[in-house]
């Protein structure tokens, strides 16, 4: 009985256990990612279109009537901006209101100390519309401000609220940089898993085929 060769095995099978649960875990970690890219995505459509009309606005000719159906369907869209960074979520765990700026832990190893965080800074997206969030509410203030001003005076305002936009999308367009990377990362660890699953798993089988020799001999 090579009580030795038992142990090795055992042990190797706990590792074999664990990364297969750690690619798992990556593979959840893909998912997350990817989720808050969607909604990235729809948070970017919107603020584009928000561009839209504030270049449409900025075109002083525009009677009040012209004016205020384009607040309106600005104010409309910062909202479904909002609600998108509130709600964002990937099985319970919010993405994009501000909660995942101390990052997110997933497991992508056997041992401990073999994690991956997810770091979303979302603090320019969140409450565009509620006072806090910096950029996105510097948006939701200067959307306000169009809609105070004076007949063929929009121009002033409209420009200062293009500035706001190309802020907030600069920020979108760098919050889903980040998640490229960290997808690219955790696909890469994905790889490494399976490589060392699958040579841990034969070395095990080495080690119990020798054992069953030796019982048989």
């Amino acid at each position: 009985d090579n009580a030795a060769g038992q142990a090795i095995a055992n042990r190797m099978t706990a590792q074999v256990k664990g990364m297969t649960q750690a690619a798992r875990n990556a593979n959840d970690g893909i998912s997350l990612t990817q989720t808050a890219e969607g909604n990235l995505n729809e948070i970017n459509n919107n603020l584009q279109r928000i561009r839209e009309l504030a270049t449409q606005a900025a075109n002083d000719p525009n009677g009040k009537t012209d004016r205020d159906s384009i607040v309106k369907e600005m104010t409309q869209r910062i909202n479904e901006v909002n609600r998108v960074a509130q709600s964002a979520s990937f099985n319970g765990t919010k993405l994009l209101d501000g909660s995942a700026s101390a990052g997110i832990i997933i497991q992508v190893g056997a041992n401990t100390g073999t994690t991956e965080t997810i770091t979303i800074d979302s603090s320019a997206l969140i409450n565009a519309t509620t006072g806090t969030g910096g950029t996105m509410n510097d948006v939701g203030t200067k959307i306000t401000d169009l809609s105070a001003v004076a007949t063929g005076s929009a121009n002033t305002a409209a420009q200062a609220l293009i500035t706001s936009l190309d802020t907030a999308l600069s920020a979108v367009d760098a919050a889903r940089s980040n998640l490229g990377a960290i997808q690219n990362r955790f696909e890469s660890t994905i790889t490494n898993l399976n490589n060392s699953i699958n040579n841990l798993s034969s070395a095990r089988s080495r080690i119990e085929d020798a054992d069953y020799a030796t019982e048989v001999s």
